[in-house]
């Protein structure tokens, strides 16, 4: 595994976490049970933080799959599978262009029953790749939106969310199918700012429904083909900064905070990396699916890197992050945890 030694520019909405640190107050909807979890006291597993830059130089994301580790390289382009158990370079897929099989920007990636999927809103395509790293299919995303996370459900159809001025900002694809189908907004959408409509996505282990978080304001939803189900708020009410017109911001104190930094699904609870003012970016609050009450938190101490992007499969967590300048990819078990 190798890295560019050259400054990282982590991309992307998660270059927006230090803005948290000034946010508004906030209400507790009921007291987090807390556990503690300081990933520098402990062991890693493994790690990956190469100089030479041969394999990834701006990793962007990340996501756990049956044992293994897929990362998405920005600048590379490329797309890269590492062992679950060593860190070890599985396999590495880069093309680059706008032709097929080519991308220019891979960005988010996320579990499909048949391998990986991976969105380049450069070439407006989502990929999907093989366990093993073949390219299976690619196909347009729907209206040339931007989208901004996915997941996907037991047959095949993928749940995208899209950045979207007007119309719809949820769709439903599948591969071989060009047509997209638009899905309900699970939340109210009296305030149309698009950035209101931005939402994590996880799929669920099992794939009957995804997990679907609110970035920038409260709340959270399951989806499936039969549309939402009831929305649920977060055990934090965030109290959120208004949007402004781009022209007036003139600091990070202008922008938009956001709370959900980062959702994901595993065994029977959904997770939110949540971004509020009681933690600051600190809390991983866990809820039970379908249902989403609040389980407990994890309250993440001093990490050893400044981490950008994580996800759990079982008691796995691997963090992505930098280190002087170089990133830095960090496997743990998570151990068993006494909530207080």
């Amino acid at each position: 595994m190798a890295f560019t030694s050259c400054r990282w520019r982590p991309p992307g909405v998660a270059a927006l976490v230090g803005v948290m640190l000034t946010s508004a107050a906030t209400t507790l909807h009921a007291q987090r049970r807390m556990a503690d979890f300081s990933p520098a006291q402990e062991k890693p597993l493994w790690t990956r933080s190469d100089l030479d830059g041969t394999t990834i130089g701006n990793p962007n994301w990340i996501a756990l799959r049956e044992g293994r580790v897929y990362l998405t390289d920005f600048d590379g382009p490329a797309v890269v599978a590492l062992d679950g158990r060593s860190g070890s370079v599985l396999w590495r897929y880069s093309k680059e262009g706008s032709g097929p099989g080519e991308f220019r920007h891979p960005g988010v990636v996320f579990r499909h029953p048949r391998g990986i999927a991976v969105i380049d809103n450069s070439t407006a395509r989502v990929y999907l790749f093989s366990p093993e790293g073949s390219l299976l299919a690619e196909q347009g995303l729907p209206g040339g939106l931007f989208i901004g996370n996915g997941c996907s459900l037991a047959d095949g159809s993928m749940i995208l969310s899209a950045a979207a001025f007007t119309g719809p900002s949820l769709f439903l694809a599948t591969i071989g199918q060009p047509a997209a189908l638009p899905l309900r907004f699970p939340f109210d959408t009296a305030r149309l700012h698009p950035n209101h409509r931005i939402m994590e996505l996880a799929s669920t282990p099992d794939g009957a429904a995804c997990f679907a978080a609110r970035k920038l304001t409260g709340g959270m939803a399951m989806l499936s083909k039969g549309g939402p189900g009831a929305p649920r708020p977060f055990i934090e009410s965030p109290k959120e900064r208004p949007f402004k017109d781009p022209t007036q911001i003139r600091d990070t104190m202008d922008l938009p905070v956001p709370f959900a930094l980062r959702a994901g699904a595993t065994g029977n609870a959904g997770w939110v990396w949540f971004g509020g003012t009681k933690c600051v970016s600190q809390c991983i609050d866990f809820y039970s699916l379908p249902d989403l009450r609040y389980l407990h938190t994890i309250r993440l101490g001093r990490t050893g890197l400044g981490m950008h992007n994580f996800d759990i499969d079982g008691d796995l967590i691997v963090m992505l992050g930098s280190r002087d300048d170089v990133p830095l990819v960090a496997a743990y078990r998570l151990p068993r945890l006494r909530v207080r």
